[in-house]
C-alpha cells in the first residue's frame, strides 16, 4: 500500500523531549473525513498521540471493549471495538501521532 498513498506522516516512538534516541516510523495518512480502507480496520476518531494500546494481536475482543486510548488537547478519549472479533493487527504504539481516520488496528 506504500505505492497507493499520497500523505505520509513521521512520528516517534518517544516523548518530544527524547527525540535523539528515538525510532521514527513512517505512517500513511488517509485523506481527512475518510474511513479507514481495509475491512476490519479499526480508525482514530480524531488526530492524537497514542498514550496506550489495550489489546495484542490475537487477543479476542468483545464490542465495546477499550482497545487504545488516544490524547488530543490533554484529554484521554478512548477507542472501544466496534463488534467481537480478533486483533489481527496494531498499527501504531504508545508515543505516536495519528491523523483522524488512520487505521490504528484491524479486527477479524
Amino acid at each position: 500500500h506504500a505505492d497507493t498513498c499520497s500523505t505520509w506522516r513521521c512520528s516517534t516512538s518517544t516523548r518530544p523531549e527524547r527525540r535523539a534516541s528515538a525510532t521514527i516510523r513512517l505512517h500513511c495518512v488517509p485523506p481527512p473525513g475518510k474511513p479507514a480502507t481495509a475491512a476490519g480496520d479499526v480508525a482514530s476518531p480524531l488526530a492524537a498521540t497514542v498514550v496506550k494500546v489495550e489489546v495484542t494481536v490475537g487477543q479476542q475482543v468483545a464490542a465495546g471493549q477499550e482497545l487504545a486510548v488516544l490524547e488530543a488537547m490533554k484529554m484521554n478519549n478512548f477507542v472501544h471495538a466496534p463488534r467481537e472479533g480478533t486483533v489481527s493487527a496494531i498499527h501504531v504504539a504508545a508515543g505516536d501521532v495519528v491523523a483522524e481516520g488512520q487505521p490504528l488496528l484491524t479486527l477479524a
